[in-house]
């Protein structure tokens, strides 16, 4: 039987998160947080989950804080991804809604 060595020289990945907003209501709130910096989108009347979450990933992508900034930030339909600029460095990134669901 072979004997199966473990070496751990595999290239870092950078790190990729998605957000999904499942649900809207008027006035509702979408939060991304990292290090106690938040991002929050207020729902408008006439959004969808898919019209929130591109107007949510703008303001992500537009963040002045740079543990924001350190993540590119894109939207499909109802879904943001954030992925590290970097391969390796990890990021914590808790979700949170009032209003709306993700």
């Amino acid at each position: 039987m072979p004997t199966t060595f473990y070496v751990g020289n595999s290239a870092d990945q950078a790190q990729a998160d998605t957000i999904v907003v499942t649900a809207v209501a008027v006035g509702g709130t979408l939060t991304a947080t990292i290090n106690q910096k938040n991002v929050t989108y207020t729902c408008a009347t006439g959004d969808t989950v898919a019209t929130a979450a591109t107007a949510w990933q703008a303001l992500l992508a537009a963040s002045v804080e740079p543990e924001f900034q350190e993540i590119t930030w894109t939207v499909s339909t109802a879904t943001i991804t954030g992925t590290s600029a970097l391969a390796g460095p990890p990021f914590t990134l808790p979700k949170s809604q009032a209003g709306g669901a993700t």
